[in-house]
């Protein structure tokens, strides 16, 4: 009959299984951080910012058929419903003016978009 301690080789000291649930719980409760490009004067002075949530772009039309194009932040509580946040979907009902687009791929990635 083989016990439970026989499978324990005597050099691994006991102090391991519980370390590595501690480990485990440090590497899901940190938050990563996503740093976009900025285009808002007053929000982001060195053209960048930092979120928990995703980077956006957005084209918008103006009345004299110019575009503007815009680089910003959305911090995570700000993006619901979580899944497919309104923050980045299109409305058809002004998609002939204003489009934009998020995404959380790696940093400065609404530079891509």
């Amino acid at each position: 009959m083989i016990l439970s301690q026989d499978l324990i080789p005597m050099n691994i000291p006991l102090v391991i299984p519980l370390v590595i649930p501690l480990v485990l719980l440090f590497c899901i409760s940190t938050t990563s951080s996503l740093t976009c490009f900025c285009t808002d004067q007053y929000l982001c002075p060195a053209s960048k910012c930092v979120t928990d949530g995703q980077c956006r772009v957005f084209i918008k039309k103006r009345a004299d058929s110019s575009t503007q194009h815009g680089y910003q932040c959305i911090d995570k509580d700000k993006l619901f419903p979580p899944e497919r946040p309104f923050n980045c979907e299109n409305s058809k009902a002004v998609v002939h003016r204003y489009k934009h687009q998020c995404c959380d791929t790696g940093n400065y990635c609404n530079l891509n978009l």
